[in-house]
């Protein structure tokens, strides 16, 4: 999709180091404070950013009026903030990530199952970037398909590839080079994580998804196919009163593709069972979604 693939990046280097400095002299409390005043600029003078945010708000609940959509885009830009905020605090040592997984003995007995790695599918939902410090006590080797478009402040801040770590990145460009580390990594029997929401360029498939038609990426489905490897949903939430995430496994597909078959007769179904639950745990926590696209438009 063609807005995939200019999505502005509001964040830089210096932003980053601002907001590190902030925590280090005024703590979390405060920095979120801070960050809600610079989410109001980004509301009022940055139209990009409300246009990209403007087709889920629309489908989540339509007819809704302008004001309290340029409010609904606020709560999100500022959730946005405050979880970027906790994933900083949490790599300088001065947060704790505190979480419970959810059906987590499901995906202990399909990495023993299976010999030929697993697909764990995310979205940009919560505070998915936090959410690899959950992994790096599982033993596993997990590598996270991103965007190679990514902020390189961001990159930063994520510490990609650090050595001594289970976490390594794989990044999807225009080349087919990331479809050869995916296959070499499930391969060796290892855990992929990727996202499902966002296709940044790639074909997709049609689905139902809050109030529409929308377009998802099937890429992950495909590779499973050629590889016999299950694809996990895995998703998560915060709760707002205990300020704990929660880490939960879902569904399990096992994808097959004949070879007279499309990519929607093939995949459509594993997709749409993805796509609901997104919609599930988005109807429940509609300002922890991301998805900053209009994947209702292909």
């Amino acid at each position: 999709m063609k807005n995939d693939l200019a999505e502005p990046r509001r964040g830089n280097r210096l932003g980053f180091a601002f907001f590190s400095l902030m925590l280090r002299l005024l703590g979390i409390r405060h920095t979120n404070r801070m960050a809600a005043l610079v989410c109001l600029y980004y509301l009022l003078f940055d139209p990009r950013a409300v246009k990209r945010v403007a087709p889920y708000l629309r489908h989540l609940e339509p007819g809704i009026g302008r004001m309290h959509l340029y409010f609904r885009a606020w709560k999100i830009f500022h959730s946005q903030a405050k979880m970027l905020i906790e994933r900083s605090a949490s790599l300088m040592g001065l947060l704790k990530f505190r979480h419970q997984r959810s059906n987590f003995e499901a995906f202990l007995a399909l990495r023993n199952e299976s010999s030929n790695g697993i697909i764990l599918l995310g979205a940009h939902f919560s505070n998915w970037q936090l959410m690899v410090e959950g992994l790096k006590d599982i033993d596993s080797t997990f590598n996270l398909v991103v965007n190679q478009e990514m902020n390189p402040a961001v990159r930063d801040s994520l510490k990609i590839n650090s050595a001594n770590s289970n976490i390594r990145y794989i990044f999807a460009g225009n080349t087919g080079n990331a479809v050869v580390e995916i296959a070499a990594a499930l391969c060796r029997n290892e855990v992929v994580c990727m996202m499902g929401d966002r296709a940044f360029g790639a074909d997709t498939v049609e689905v139902e998804f809050l109030n529409g038609k929308a377009h998802f990426p099937y890429g992950a489905y495909a590779i499973a196919a050629k590889l016999n490897t299950p694809v996990m949903t895995l998703l998560m939430h915060k709760d707002q009163a205990s300020g704990e995430y929660s880490v939960h496994s879902g569904s399990v597909s096992r994808p097959q593709r004949q070879r007279q078959q499309t990519a929607q007769e093939a995949f459509g179904s594993d997709v749409q069972k993805y796509a609901g639950e997104l919609e599930t745990i988005i109807r429940k926590y509609p300002e922890q979604c991301f998805l900053f696209t209009d994947v209702w438009t292909k």
